[in-house]
């Protein structure tokens, strides 16, 4: 939907609507990736401080998995 991401927890039953940082997110999660290594690719395409970024980005992975959205391989 215009670059967004609507995503359903099929568990929970409820729908989440991604802005286009966090469909950009959701799209890099496609594939397992490390979190330093998120980071690392976040903070390459985005202007915002280190700190700012990755508490940001722990929120919404710890939404996204509160919700079942996402896994922690190990």
């Amino acid at each position: 939907m215009d670059g967004e991401v609507v995503l359903l927890s099929v568990a929970g039953g409820h729908y989440y609507g991604l802005d286009d940082i966090g469909s950009d997110i959701w799209r890099r999660l496609a594939a397992p990736r490390r979190l330093a290594d998120l980071t690392a690719a976040l903070l390459e395409d985005y202007d915002a401080p280190v700190e700012t970024l990755q508490d940001d980005l722990l929120s919404l992975l710890d939404q996204m998995l509160a919700e079942g959205l996402i896994a922690i391989a190990a």
